[in-house]
C-alpha cells in the first residue's frame, strides 16, 4: 500500500480525489480548502512530511464553516467573547484569506456561541505569516489540530502540538471530540469524516479545538473544596498585570510572580531589580490540589495561615520592617510550587507515571568572586524536586519527597479538570498571543512534602540549612 502523508490526504480531500488504493472508502470532503491553505502558508507541510514518515499521527481537520468560529483566547478576560470569522478565497486576483472579527455570547437555549456586533470589518490578504495577527492565531489554530501519537481505543486524553488536551471519545462518524472550551460548555465538536491509514489518523471536525476560559486559579476559586488552597495562591503568586510586564495575562489571573534579576531569591531591599516570571510557560502540567482538609493538615505541619501573614505584615509596620511577611510569602510560594509538576497526567487507560519534576527547585548557597577579589554568595538552583507517580485507568497516587502518598479523590468529580494559561504582547484583537499552558488539575487527600524543615524559610533564615 502506498503510504500517503497528512499533507497528501488533505491535498486529495480538497480536490475531491480519492484513491481506493489508499483507503477502502473515501467520502471526499470539498470543505477543507481553508485547513489545506493553513498549513501551506505557514509552511508546516514539511512537518507532516519530512522526518514524520515513521511517526503515528492524529489531525483533527475543521471544516471551512468549523474555522469561521474560530473564538480567539485574548479575548478570554471580556465578558463577551471575539470570534474570528475566517474564509479562504479571491482577494483580488488570488487567493487569500478574509476574516472579520465579531462579539459573540453563549446561547443557552441553543447552547452554542452565536456572532453579534462587528468590531473589525472583514479584511482581505494573502499575507498570513506568523508575525502578523492572523497568522499568529491560525498558527495557534493549527498546533491545537495536530497530535503526535497514535489512537488508542479506550484511551481518551491527547495532547497536541501546541500543548493542548484533547479529548476523543471516538473516532467514528459521529463521535464527539472535545477541547478544553467544549469540556467547560459542555459543546462537542462532532467527527464528520474519519481517515485511517497504517496507523495515520484525520478527523474532520465542525469546529476548532479550543482552550478553556478558565485560568488555574480561577477555575481553584471557583471550586469551595479548594477555598483555602486558592487563597494561598491569591497571597503568593497573583500580582497586577497591568504594570512592568512586556507581556499580558489574558483575564489577569496568570500564575507568576517577582524574583530578583541577580539571583535566584527575594529582594524586598532592591525592587528597582526585581522582575515577572512565568510560574507556567508554554507547556502542559499538572496541579495536584489539596482540599480544605488537606490544606487543614499542612497548617498543622506548620503552613503558615492567613491570619500568620496579616500578623506578620502589622509587625513589620509596627517594627519599620519589610522582611517578616515577605519571608511568609516565601514559603507558602514554596509550598503551592512543590504541588505543580512538568507534564499533564490523566486518570486515563495508558496513561505513564514515574518521577516527575516539580516547580519547586533545590537551592545551594554558592561563593564566587568578582573581578576585584570580592567574594559574595548567593542561593542557585541545582535542581527540581520530584515527585513520583503511580497512575492507573481508575486512580492515581502522587509519592512526595519525604515518602509521603496522596491519593487523587476520584470520588467527587474533582479530577481530569483542565485549565488554560494565555500571555499576550498587548490588549487587543491586533496582538499576538505568545504563550500558552495547559494545566490537568487533580484534587488529592493531603499535602505534599519536599522537607521536614520547608516552614523554616530558606532564603532568610541566617542560619541556612541547604536540604533536600
Amino acid at each position: 500500500m502506498f503510504r500517503k502523508t497528512l499533507y497528501t490526504i488533505l491535498l486529495l480531500m480538497m480536490c475531491s480525489i480519492a484513491s481506493a488504493q489508499s483507503y477502502s472508502v473515501i467520502v471526499t470532503n470539498p470543505q477543507l480548502s481553508a485547513m489545506f491553505h493553513i498549513i501551506n502558508d505557514l509552511d508546516y507541510e514539511h512537518f507532516l512530511t519530512d522526518g514524520c514518515k515513521d511517526f503515528k499521527t492524529i489531525m483533527i481537520v475543521p471544516t471551512n464553516e468549523g474555522i469561521a468560529e474560530y473564538i480567539d483566547p485574548l479575548s478570554y478576560g471580556n465578558e463577551k467573547l471575539n470570534m474570528w470569522n475566517i474564509t479562504y478565497g479571491d482577494v483580488g486576483n488570488t487567493k487569500g484569506f478574509f476574516y472579520g472579527i465579531y462579539n459573540c455570547e453563549f446561547n443557552e437555549s441553543t447552547h452554542s456561541w452565536e456572532k453579534g456586533d462587528s468590531l473589525t470589518m472583514i479584511k482581505g490578504t494573502t499575507n498570513i505569516s506568523q508575525s502578523t495577527p492572523l497568522g499568529n492565531r491560525l498558527k495557534d489554530l493549527l498546533e491545537n489540530s495536530i497530535i503526535m501519537g497514535e489512537y488508542k481505543e479506550g484511551k481518551l486524553y491527547y495532547k497536541t502540538l501546541g500543548n493542548m488536551i484533547v479529548r476523543i471519545d471516538g473516532i467514528e462518524k459521529g463521535s464527539t471530540i472535545y477541547g478544553p472550551l467544549q469540556m467547560e460548555y459542555n459543546t462537542p465538536l462532532t467527527v464528520v469524516e474519519s481517515i485511517v491509514e497504517d496507523g495515520r489518523l484525520v478527523l474532520v471536525v465542525d469546529g476548532p479545538i479550543m482552550g478553556s476560559r478558565k485560568s488555574v486559579y480561577k477555575l481553584l476559586s471557583e471550586k469551595p473544596e479548594f477555598s483555602k488552597f486558592s487563597d494561598i495562591i491569591a497571597e503568593c503568586l497573583l500580582y497586577d498585570t497591568g504594570r512592568d510586564r512586556e507581556d499580558y495575562a489574558v483575564g489577569g489571573a496568570n500564575l507568576f510572580y517577582k524574583l530578583s534579576l541577580f539571583s535566584e531569591w527575594s529582594r524586598p531591599d532592591r525592587p528597582e531589580f526585581e522582575k515577572y516570571r512565568y510560574l507556567l510557560n508554554d507547556f502542559h502540567y499538572t496541579i495536584y490540589a489539596p482540599t480544605n482538609a488537606a490544606m487543614d493538615e499542612a497548617f498543622a505541619k506548620g503552613l503558615p495561615t492567613l491570619d500568620d501573614l496579616a500578623a506578620a505584615y502589622e509587625y513589620d509596620a509596627a517594627n519599620e520592617l519589610s522582611d517578616s511577611a515577605v519571608k511568609i510569602i516565601e514559603i507558602m510560594r514554596n509550598f503551592v510550587m512543590y504541588h505543580i509538576q512538568d507534564h499533564s497526567i490523566f486518570i486515563d487507560k495508558g496513561a505513564k507515571g514515574g518521577k516527575y519534576a516539580t516547580a519547586k527547585n533545590v537551592f545551594k548557597l554558592n561563593s564566587y568572586t568578582d573581578s576585584d577579589g570580592n567574594v559574595s554568595t548567593e542561593y542557585k538552583a541545582i535542581m527540581p524536586y520530584k515527585v513520583n507517580v503511580d497512575v492507573t485507568g481508575s486512580s492515581l497516587k502522587v509519592t512526595d519527597a519525604l515518602g509521603n502518598t496522596r491519593n487523587v479523590l476520584t470520588n467527587s468529580g474533582l479530577y481530569n479538570m483542565v485549565a488554560n494559561e494565555y500571555w499576550a504582547d498587548g490588549p487587543s484583537t491586533s496582538n499576538r498571543l505568545v504563550n500558552s499552558s495547559t494545566v490537568v488539575i487533580h484534587a488529592i487527600d493531603g499535602p505534599l512534602m519536599y522537607s521536614n524543615k520547608q516552614f523554616v524559610n530558606e532564603y532568610w533564615d541566617n542560619n541556612y540549612i541547604y536540604y533536600k
